[in-house]
């Protein structure tokens, strides 16, 4: 135990040396970026920045050394230990001594996360170099910047590379496996044969369809022995809607595609009911081969272009720009994200590091990150949407249109009466809360006379005050409160001129004079009336609100006794009313958006709301007859460029810059943006042929697809950070190619496909591999694993249970009953990803992911091996018409082999398969030898008449025990996530027959979980 805390100290200081000096993988580095920088640099650089000359205790943040080293109370972080790391304590709050930012500065709750997740991944950090000191914001390129972009590969423009002469005239299809070849023979190396027939057919089936060939596809194309054969194949295999759905999952990683908003404001449901409309758009797009320069120029400004009031659908493309998360509501995080997914997506540049200051490595200045968000802070997500895809009209739609109206109307109703609930609790409260407004919220005063009333909940008390206060203060130029109009004046009056000034205020009061209109009722309640002090003019006033909440209780009883249903309309005297409703309103929920009438209300009517709305959403997510509506974004009537915020801090504004294009990709004639806010203009600059990037990126993705391993294995960063290309002459002929074919990505499938280098065995050869470990010279096809969602559809293929129906709402595919439907048409949640997802390693919808991290893990066998899902299957296969039809053991050995690995078995394969069939006995087979195999798992419960009496009352005891603990773990589990889980079930999906498997279920499960299915040769 002596030894612990050195290990503790050992281990801290292998972490701190993986963040010092280790190269920080891409997600830790986005994170960092995107997260963890603008958080220090909005809250900690004021008083901790080396270049800001600012280090209070001795703490500076803008460096790592600064950290590291820390200050009077040492390093601030300790790697991988968030709870012993002195920032993160800071932060939290907890110690009122020990509170950093100030507490008028707190960091937000989601900050706090953040900072805590970045030590808890042993706080990677990218800043090696001292601290810059602070210059002017704004300006253009520096010439460093500029010697970059002369330099760097990824920006200079795109020519035709010569293709060139290699030695073996005889193996090369075409001028791509030229390139390749080039390569192979400057190291005197050779290609590898090619791939056999059946291998051929299973990798382009999964590389373009994500599923595998059926054994009469697999047998067709080794019968064929035409030249022509394997571009059949492939021609089919791209006219295959099947295609669409393999490829449109790739386009929605980098898209950030989830069915959820992330962390929401104010308890809003993040459930994104029309996210659906934008993946149906990318996978319709890949399968009608849509022109990749018109898919961007959509995604970025499909409303702008000529023909979209004709073509609704494809106003779904902008869900590109809105499904990133919501954090929170906060608008410059928004921004940026939008900012980020756009230049990673179409450009391969990470500009929003220039988000706080120059970027470190590219030639993108800061200025250049604020006219992007000139664009987009130009822009607006409106209330209503237009349809994307119409609901099938019938029976269906109508149940849908009916219950939508209901929930509607019964939520606006039970938000009204709450409403009108609180109206009262002000009502009768009034003469307490009269004098309250206009007091500083945070005075002690304040703070003590709220605490003191025990009749008004705190929270409650503070916004009917702070309702007053807003009522009150109407800016001028603006209609004045008839009701509060004239407490401002009354409360203006200073106690030692009140009895002088007092007689003037209620001359005014009578008067009705423009000058100060006065509600009647209130009015009336001082006519007549000669109060002496400013208390006794509040009791009047007070008696006023009073006698609105009496004629309330009093006027809806009545209502209500004959025969009134609903919510109570309100007090026959309009003046009334009006003095009723002054402070609380009800009357703001019973038109218009639900979600637009909630800021700076109660917590009550928060939460009331959010139910509502989270129940409205999850029927508009999951039903049948609900319309696809377009998550579109709309231009500003007023577009307005954006300032430079120094150090990204939006309190801190610098000089106004335009809306234009990236300047390293401009030119010298680079001109600000004129049409509206700029998106048209600004897709069109990415759509550009003579950008030098965008053609660059989407070839390195497709060769990324179909090799393992891209001509740049950062597809998001091309960047002066990234490696230079395996073959940039090929990367820059194929992009050239890409576009003077029209931008088809289907012409650059069949260009890779039916190459010689893309059809090489990937069998290995040691003596290649001495020269070219890494195979980036391509001398053989690389191993690859299946992701999750081939993975799945392939399982239920083979057993025949694939639902091929596409589009549509999203299903639970996570949880029993499981849906057949296709992986990409699963319910994604950006909040609580499934973990079997996570396992294997789908794309995080927080960030643009070009690139899924691939990890080799013991909980993806065990998926394999245990899932409910994949062991029904197996008995599926078995039950498969061609493998009943099977007249001996070795015909259905033979048939299993076709059907999971699309061959036959070899003579060892066979062996084993036939020496284990050969060990069941006859009877093995039978469901009642295999449920007495398995047997229950547990004894059955006791016989309790041979019990005692005592001892049967303790059992009994003991089980009511446990079955409330098991109704209680229900109920804690029945959280939001898995409401919503169930809302989006699948009326198609079964639940598993879990009785034991059968010896050839057995054998067929076997042969499911082997690596064999679940690679790609």
């Amino acid at each position: 135990m002596k030894q612990l805390p050195f290990l503790l100290f050992i281990l801290s200081l292998s972490a701190a040396t993986v963040a010092a000096g280790a190269e920080i993988p891409a997600d830790q580095l986005q994170f960092f970026e995107n997260r963890v920088r603008p958080a220090l640099v909005e809250n900690c650089y004021r008083c901790h920045s080396e270049s800001g000359g600012q280090s209070k205790g001795g703490l500076t943040l803008d460096t790592r050394q600064g950290w590291e080293k820390g200050g009077k109370h040492g390093p601030a972080l300790n790697p991988g230990h968030p709870e012993e790391s002195l920032l993160i304590q800071a932060v939290r709050g907890t110690d009122p001594d020990f509170t950093m930012p100030p507490k008028d500065g707190k960091l937000s709750a989601a900050q706090t996360a953040d900072l805590e997740s970045w030590v808890k991944m042993g706080a990677p950090d990218p800043r090696t170099a001292p601290a810059a000191p602070a210059v002017a914001a704004g300006g253009p390129m520096t010439e460093s910047m500029k010697a970059k972009a002369a330099s760097h590969w990824a920006f200079q423009p795109l020519g035709k590379p010569e293709v060139p002469q290699v030695r073996d005239t005889a193996w090369p299809a075409g001028d791509l496996d030229r390139f390749i070849l080039s390569g192979l023979e400057s190291k005197n190396l050779a290609p590898s044969p090619p791939a056999d027939r059946r291998t051929l057919i299973r990798r382009a089936s999964l590389d373009l369809t994500g599923l595998p060939p059926t054994p009469e596809e697999a047998q067709d194309f080794v019968s064929d022995e035409s030249p022509q054969a394997f571009g059949k194949v492939v021609d089919r295999l791209l006219a295959s809607p099947r295609y669409g759905e393999r490829w449109g999952r790739f386009w929605l990683d980098v898209a950030r595609y989830a069915d959820t908003l992330g962390r929401m404001r104010q308890l809003l449901t993040p459930l994104n009911p029309n996210a659906w409309t934008y993946r149906d758009y990318v996978i319709g797009a890949f399968n009608a081969d849509k022109p990749f320069d018109q898919f961007i120029r959509e995604q970025i400004a499909a409303d702008l272009l000529p023909g979209a009031a004709e073509n609704p659908a494809s106003l779904a493309a902008l869900g590109f720009i809105t499904q990133g998360g919501q954090f929170q509501g906060n608008l410059p995080d928004i921004i940026n994200d939008r900012i980020d997914v756009v230049t990673k997506g179409f450009l391969g540049l990470t500009v929003t590091c220039a988000r706080c200051h120059d970027h470190k490595f590219d030639p993108v200045p800061q200025a250049d990150y604020y006219s992007l968000y000139g664009v987009f802070n130009s822009c607006h997500e409106p209330d209503e949407k237009p349809v994307a895809v119409p609901a099938q009209r019938g029976a269906g739609t109508a149940v849908y249109e009916a219950e939508r109206a209901r929930l509607t109307a019964q939520g606006r109703d039970r938000l009204v009466e709450q409403m009108n609930h609180h109206a009262s609790v002000f009502n009768a409260n009034a003469r307490f809360f009269l004098p309250l407004a206009g007091i500083n919220r945070r005075s002690p005063e304040f703070q003590a006379r709220i605490r003191e009333q025990k009749k008004v909940d705190a929270p409650l008390a503070q916004y009917l005050v702070q309702a007053i206060t807003h009522s009150m203060n109407v800016p001028r130029g603006q209609k004045q409160s008839l009701v509060f109009g004239p407490l401002k004046r009354l409360l203006a009056i200073p106690p030692e001129a009140f009895e002088n000034r007092l007689p003037q205020w209620l001359a005014q009061m009578g008067s009705d004079r423009p000058r100060m209109p006065v509600n009647p009722a209130v009015r009336a309640a001082f006519a007549g009336r000669q109060p002496k002090t400013r208390d006794e003019a509040l009791d009047i006033y007070a008696s006023v609100f009073a006698n609105a909440d009496a004629a309330w209780h009093r006027e809806e009883e009545a209502w209500r006794q004959s025969g009134g249903k609903g919510n109570f309309p309100g007090l026959s005297d309009r003046d009334l009313e009006a003095v009723r409703t002054a402070v609380v309103n009800p009357s703001i929920f019973k038109t218009g958006s639900i979600d637009a009438a909630l800021r700076g209300l109660p917590r009550v009517i928060n939460i009331l709301a959010a139910g509502i709305t989270a129940e409205i959403a999850r029927l508009d997510v999951s039903h049948a007859g609900a319309p696809g509506l377009a998550n579109v974004i709309y231009d500003d009537p007023e577009p307005r460029d954006s300032p430079v915020f120094i150090r990204g801090q939006i309190q801190s504004p610098g000089p106004v810059v335009p809306r234009q294009f990236l300047e390293c990709l401009s030119g010298p004639d680079r001109k600000p943006f004129t049409q509206g806010s700029g998106r048209l203009e600004l897709a069109q600059a990415i759509a550009s042929p003579s950008n030098p990037l965008t053609a660059r990126v989407l070839v390195n993705r497709v060769w990324q697809h179909h090799f393992g391993e891209g001509f740049v294995s950062t597809p998001d960063d091309l960047g002066v950070m990234s490696g230079a290309p395996a073959n940039p002459a090929l990367l820059d002929w194929l992009a050239s190619e890409f576009i003077r074919g029209g931008w088809s990505v289907k012409r650059l499938h069949r260009t890779v496909l039916l190459s010689k280098t893309w059809q090489q065995s990937s069998a290995p050869d040691a003596a290649k591999a001495e020269v070219d470990p890494f195979n980036r010279l391509l001398w053989r096809q690389n191993v690859r694993r299946l992701d999750f969602e081939a993975l799945r559809d392939s399982i239920l293929f083979m057993g025949g249970k694939l639902d091929t129906a596409m589009g549509g709402h999203p299903v639970n595919i996570e949880s029993e009953p499981y849906s057949p439907r296709r992986s990409v048409y699963g319910f994604i949640d950006r909040n609580e990803m499934a973990e079997f997802m996570r396992s294997f390693d789908v794309a995080n919808p927080e960030l643009p992911t070009g690139r899924r991290f691939t990890s080799i893990i013991p909980q993806q066998a065990l998926f394999r091996m245990n899932s409910l899902l994949v062991i029904e299957q197996a008995r599926n296969i078995m039950a498969r018409p061609d493998l009943k039809a099977c007249g001996t053991d070795a015909e259905r050995v033979r048939k299993l082999y076709e059907v999971i690995y699309q061959r036959a078995p070899n003579e060892t394969e066979m062996r084993l398969a036939m020496d284990y069939l050969q060990s069941i006995t006859p009877e093995a087979g039978t469901p009642e030898a295999v449920a007495a195999a398995a047997g229950d798992g547990e004894a059955g419960p006791p016989d309790l008449s041979r019990m005692s009496r005592q001892d049967r009352r303790a059992y009994l005891a003991e089980q009511r025990r446990r079955q409330r603990l098991e109704q209680r773990a229900m109920a804690n589990r029945k959280n939001a996530s898995t409401q919503v889980r169930e809302a989006v079930r699948d009326p198609s999906a079964v639940q598993v027959d879990r009785s034991p498997l059968t010896p050839w279920e057995q054998y067929a499960h076997a042969l499911l979980i082997t690596n064999e299915m679940a690679y790609v040769n």
